[in-house]
């Protein structure tokens, strides 16, 4: 039986065959003039250029997606927040009168040092009849102390760590302090933080929190609650 070869095999025979085979060993040795065209290899490179450029720009596009998932990083900021506010009694007044030291602990959680940092605080007591079910609804009134804050240009610097914080403390009078023993008013702490960004920007953390009539404890060891109000970040 005679087989009959396929057109394109017949073709490939004697000088066909051989022109290719030498177009594949130059392919082969990197020659690749040899093997495309001028045109071609002008072609090849426009193509590869333009996939190039095209998954530089996906890839650009996924970053900036997944960076919007966290405002911090996105913008790139600092943030100071508050840790914590402890209370502990001061020796007396010249007069006899009760005084307490108040710390405020707080970070910068954010990616960027903030700049200018400035801290007003205050501590009074604030009426308010008190019982298990009031606990979480105490409202210390407005928060003011932002208002006369000025964040200076050459202030205090403080670098971004969620695990070392730094400290603001003062001392005042105790106030009032049979309201707190007879479950009619609470100690509340207002304070303010004003910073800076890089840019010049200006940011605030307002806290308010309140301590928790647990009178059979010491002051500095009774809970800190936050105020249904005062609170807030910018």
């Amino acid at each position: 039986m005679r087989v009959s070869l396929p057109l394109g095999l017949r073709e490939l025979g004697g000088v066909a065959w051989k022109g290719m085979r030498e177009r594949f060993a130059a392919l082969a040795a990197g020659d690749f003039d040899r093997f495309f065209t001028r045109r071609t290899l002008g072609v090849i490179a426009i193509v590869s250029t333009t996939l190039c450029v095209a998954s530089l720009a996906a890839l650009a596009v996924v970053l900036v997606r997944g960076a919007g998932a966290t405002p911090a990083v996105a913008t790139g900021r600092p943030w100071l927040s508050p840790v914590s506010i402890h209370i502990v009694r001061a020796p007396l007044r010249s007069d006899g009168k009760p005084r307490i030291d108040v710390t405020l602990n707080y970070a910068n959680v954010g990616t960027e040092p903030a700049r200018g940092v400035v801290i007003a605080m205050r501590s009074g007591t604030v009426p308010e009849t008190v019982s298990t079910n009031t606990l979480d609804a105490v409202f210390a009134g407005g928060n003011a102390t932002c208002d006369a804050l000025i964040s200076p240009e050459d202030g205090a610097v403080v670098f971004p760590s969620a695990s070392m914080a730094r400290h603001f403390s003062q001392t005042d009078g105790l106030a009032n302090e049979d309201w707190i023993a007879n479950k009619q008013g609470v100690l509340v702490v207002q304070a303010c933080i004003k910073y800076q960004t890089a840019s010049g920007a200006i940011h605030t953390t307002r806290i308010c929190q309140y301590v928790e009539p647990q009178l059979d404890k010491p002051l500095d060891q009774r809970r800190m609650r936050y105020c249904a109000d005062g609170n807030g970040a910018d």
